[in-house]
C-alpha cells in the first residue's frame, strides 16, 4: 500500500514567491530544500526576479505560461502587494483545473482587514501565521490552515560564549526605539542590529549593523537575553504578531523575552513566563534573568523543546500537504466576483445639478455610491472589492489605492491609503486623497451629501477616519495627476514604480534604447523634482542595492 510519503514524491509543486532566490530571505533558506525534498518536482518562480527583469504585465504572462506548461499538484504564492493581477489568479484554475492552489499570508495581524480577505476567495487553502482564525470564521472562508516554523539545521544551539547581556535583531519599527531608550536610559547593556538604526544618532553607540543570516544565528547564541517585540508595521493594529524571531531564538536554546501577545500564547506553553506587557515589566525581568542564569537556562531549555518537536518548517508542511493531498480539490468557485449582486452608481458632478428629490429618485435602485471625475481608468474588480469590503466590516466607506500613471511612464506611483492615513497628518493625507477612490453606503452618501458636493468641487475629503472607513489595500483606480507635497511625506505613502521601472529595463540592457528613461527625465524636471531625488537615494542606497541584487 503507498503511504502517505510516496504520494507527496509523486508530485509537482510550485513555489512563486518574493523571497524564493534571496540568499538571505527564509524563503530560499527553509523552504526550498525542504519543498526539493518532499515533492518529486520543485519549480521556483521568483516574483521579485522576473517583476525588476520584465515588469508586471509580463512576469504574469510567464508565471501563467510556467502552470499550462507544468500543470504542477500544488501552487503556493506568497504575494507581497500587487504582482498578480486578479485576472490571473482566476486563470490559473482555468488553465489547470487540477492544480490546488494555496497563500501563505504572513502578516494578516495587521493586513487580514485591507489585504488578506480580499484575495482569499481566488484560492484553495491558506495558510497563516495566527493561531486565532476567526476573523476568517466570520467570513465564512474555510480551508485556512495555521503554520510556522524554523529551520533547525539554520537556527541551532552552538555553545559559543556569552558576550552580550541584552541584545535586539530587528527594523526600528512602532515603539521599538522608545524601548531601547527606556532599557539605556536604565544603564541595561543593550546592542541593536539590523538596517534603520543607524538613522537614529542617539543608539550610534550601541548600534551593531546589518547581520548575515550566519551571523544572525551566532548572536542569538552569544547573547544573554534576546528580544523579541510583537508590534506591527503600522499603529493601528487589533493584537500582537507572532514574530519569527519568537521561534528562531528558542530553536537556538537560547533565553528570549518577547512582547506579550495572544498568538504566542497559543503556539508556546508557558509564554507568559517569558513576555513583558510594559517598559516597567521588561526592565525587571531583565534585570531578574541576568541574575539568575539557572532559571534562565532552565527556562531555555523548556522552549527549545517545544519548537524543536512542533515547529519545524518541515513538519508544519508535511504535515499540511500530507492531508491536502488526500483530499479532492475544493470546489471551483469559478463566478464567485459576480455573486455580489449590489448596484453601484458612479456620481459625477453634473449629477448635483439636479434637485434633491431628482438626484434621489435616481439613486432608488442603487446600494451604493462611487465617484467619476476627470481622468481616472478604473479596474474592472474595483466594484468587487469595494462592496465586499464594506460588507463584510459593516462600515460606511470604503477607500482603495491607486496608481499615478501617464501614457509616458504608465503606472509610475502607487499610492497606499492606509499606510499615508497612519503617518501622515490629517491635512496631507487629505489632500492626497482623491474622490474616486471612495465607495459609500447610500445611507451614509445622502448624510453627508454636501461634503461629497465639496469633493467634488475639488475641495479636500474630509470624512475618513478609523471608525467609519474599511481600507482595500489593492490599487483599483489609475489617476494620471496627484497633489505633490515634500519629499519626505511623499517618500513614506508611495511605492515608487518608476524605478522599478527603470532597473527592469538596466537588467534587460535597454535602459538607453527606448524612450522610457528620457520619458522619465523629461517628466521628473517637468514638477515633479521628488522622483530624480528618490532615484538618486535609491541608487546610491546600500540597503536597497543588497535588497535588489540579492538574489542568487
Amino acid at each position: 500500500m503507498q503511504n502517505k510519503k510516496s504520494i507527496l514524491k509523486n508530485k509537482t509543486f510550485l513555489l512563486a514567491s518574493q523571497g524564493c532566490k534571496i540568499r538571505d530571505h527564509y524563503q530560499y533558506l527553509d523552504w526550498v530544500p525542504i519543498f526539493e525534498k518532499m515533492f518529486a518536482k520543485l519549480i521556483v518562480f521568483s516574483t521579485r526576479d522576473n517583476y525588476f527583469r520584465y515588469g508586471k504585465e509580463k512576469m504574469n504572462q510567464l508565471f501563467l505560461e510556467v502552470i499550462k506548461n507544468e500543470k504542477p499538484d500544488f501552487t503556493l504564492l506568497s504575494m507581497n502587494y500587487d504582482e498578480f493581477e486578479p485576472e490571473t489568479l482566476l486563470q490559473i484554475k482555468e488553465i489547470s483545473p487540477n492544480t490546488k492552489v494555496i497563500h501563505f499570508f504572513g502578516d494578516d495581524e495587521w493586513r487580514f482587514e485591507d489585504w488578506s480577505r480580499y484575495y482569499v476567495p481566488f484560492f484553495d487553502y491558506c495558510l497563516v501565521t495566527e493561531r486565532d482564525t476567526s476573523e476568517y470564521k466570520k467570513d465564512k472562508i474555510k480551508n485556512v490552515y495555521s503554520l510556522l516554523g524554523i529551520n533547525p539545521e539554520r537556527f541551532k544551539p552552538l555553545n559559543l560564549e556569552k558576550k552580550y547581556d541584552v541584545i535586539f535583531a530587528g527594523a526600528p519599527i512602532a515603539d521599538r526605539p522608545d524601548y531601547i531608550k527606556f532599557l539605556l536610559k536604565n544603564n541595561i547593556n543593550i546592542k541593536v542590529f539590523s538596517p534603520g538604526w543607524e538613522n537614529y544618532p542617539e543608539f550610534k553607540e550601541v548600534y551593531g549593523g546589518y547581520l548575515s543570516h550566519e551571523n544572525y544565528t551566532k548572536l542569538i547564541n552569544q547573547a544573554k537575553i534576546n528580544l523579541s517585540f510583537s508590534k506591527g508595521f503600522l499603529p493601528g493594529s487589533k493584537k500582537g504578531q507572532v514574530k519569527g524571531r519568537s521561534f528562531e531564538i528558542p530553536a537556538c536554546k537560547a533565553f528570549m523575552l518577547v512582547e506579550d501577545t495572544l498568538g504566542l500564547k497559543l503556539y508556546l506553553k508557558d509564554s507568559r513566563k517569558i513576555s513583558f506587557k510594559t517598559k516597567k515589566e521588561l526592565l525587571e525581568k531583565i534585570k531578574y534573568f541576568l541574575e539568575h542564569d539557572k532559571e534562565r537556562e532552565k527556562l531555555a531549555e523548556h522552549f527549545y523543546k517545544q519548537v524543536i518537536n512542533n515547529y519545524t518548517w518541515e513538519l508544519q508542511f508535511r504535515n499540511f500537504f500530507e492531508k491536502i493531498s488526500s483530499e479532492p480539490k475544493p470546489e471551483k468557485k469559478i463566478g464567485f466576483i459576480n455573486k455580489i449582486t449590489q448596484k453601484v452608481y458612479y456620481l459625477s458632478k453634473d449629477d448635483f445639478n439636479l434637485n434633491a428629490q431628482e438626484l434621489l429618485e435616481k439613486l432608488k435602485n442603487y446600494n451604493y455610491i462611487t465617484f467619476s471625475k476627470g481622468k481616472c481608468e478604473k479596474s474592472k474588480y474595483k466594484d468587487y472589492f469595494q462592496i465586499y469590503s464594506l460588507k463584510k466590516s459593516g462600515k460606511e466607506i470604503s477607500c482603495c489605492d491607486y496608481y499615478v500613471s501617464s501614457k509616458r511612464l504608465g503606472d509610475y506611483l502607487l499610492f497606499q491609503s492606509k499606510k499615508a492615513f497612519y503617518f501622515l497628518d490629517s491635512d496631507k493625507f487629505n489632500k492626497f486623497v482623491n474622490i474616486n477612490q471612495i465607495t459609500v453606503t447610500k445611507e451614509y452618501f445622502i448624510k453627508n451629501i454636501h461634503q461629497f458636493k465639496k469633493a467634488l468641487e475639488n475641495e479636500a475629503f474630509e470624512l475618513i477616519n478609523k471608525q467609519n472607513t474599511i481600507f482595500v489595500s489593492i490599487p483599483l483606480i489609475s489617476l494620471e495627476e496627484v497633489n505633490p507635497l515634500d519629499y519626505n511625506a511623499m517618500k513614506k505613502v508611495f511605492q515608487m514604480r518608476f524605478r522599478d521601472n527603470l532597473f527592469s529595463l538596466m537588467y534587460q540592457k535597454k535602459i538607453s534604447s527606448i524612450p522610457y528613461f528620457y520619458n522619465f527625465i523629461f517628466t521628473a524636471i517637468s514638477g515633479k523634482q521628488f522622483m530624480l531625488k528618490y532615484l538618486f537615494d535609491s541608487v546610491f542606497n546600500k540597503e536597497n542595492l543588497r535588497r535588489l541584487i540579492g538574489s542568487k
